[in-house]
C-alpha cells in the first residue's frame, strides 16, 4: 500500500476488487452479490474517510474521532518520536492505547480502517477528563503502570486498587 495516496485508498481498493472479480462472478449470483457487497462496503468506507480527512483539514491537530463502542482517538504530535504523529485512544475511564505513524494521513487512514470514523467535537477529551470515572480510571492506570515498572508488587497493587474502588464508589460518595 502506497502511503502517498491514502486519501483515496478505499476507492482504489473498491476499483481493484471490481476489476478483479466482476468478470469472474459471471452467472454465479451468490458470488456476484458477495463482490457487490465488498465494493459497497469499500465505497462506504471511502465516504467516511473523505469526511474524516475534510474534518482533519479544517481542525488539524486535536481532531477527535469515535468508534461505535464510545471509544475515542485524538490526533497529536508524538512526544517520543520527533516528526511522527499519534492517535491517542481513550474512553470514559481514561487512556488505554496509542499508535504512532510517520504522517498525519497515515494516522487518519488507520483510524478510519479501525472504525474510529465518527467525527466528534475536539473538546471531547477535555470534557471526559473532568469526570470521576476518568479520575478513577487514571488512578487505576497509574497502579498498573507501577506494577509494570516494578515499583510495587501485585499485592500492593491489589490493595491500592481496592482503595481506589472505595474512593470512587458512587454509593459511598453519595453517603
Amino acid at each position: 500500500m502506497s502511503t502517498k495516496y491514502l486519501r483515496q485508498e478505499f476507492a482504489k481498493r473498491a476499483n481493484s476488487f471490481r476489476e478483479s472479480f466482476s468478470e469472474e462472478s459471471g452467472n454465479d449470483g451468490q458470488f456476484k452479490a458477495y463482490v457487490d457487497q465488498i465494493i459497497s462496503e469499500l465505497e462506504a468506507k471511502q465516504a467516511k474517510s473523505d469526511v474524516m480527512f475534510n474534518h482533519f483539514d479544517k481542525v488539524g491537530i486535536g481532531a477527535t474521532f469515535a468508534n461505535s463502542r464510545k471509544q475515542y482517538a485524538i490526533v497529536l504530535p508524538d512526544a517520543t518520536h520527533q516528526g511522527s504523529y499519534r492517535s491517542q485512544y481513550f474512553d470514559s475511564r481514561g487512556f488505554f492505547s496509542h499508535s504512532t505513524r510517520p504522517t498525519l494521513d497515515e494516522v487518519i487512514f488507520e483510524l478510519c480502517e479501525d472504525g474510529y470514523d465518527q467525527v466528534v467535537p475536539s473538546d471531547t477529551l477535555t470534557i471526559m477528563s473532568q469526570t470521576p470515572e476518568w479520575e478513577r480510571g487514571m488512578a487505576k492506570l497509574a497502579v498498573i503502570q507501577a506494577v509494570q515498572d516494578g515499583r510495587i508488587s501485585w499485592q500492593e497493587a491489589e490493595k491500592r486498587s481496592q482503595e481506589i474502588d472505595l474512593k470512587y464508589d458512587p454509593d459511598l460518595v453519595a453517603a
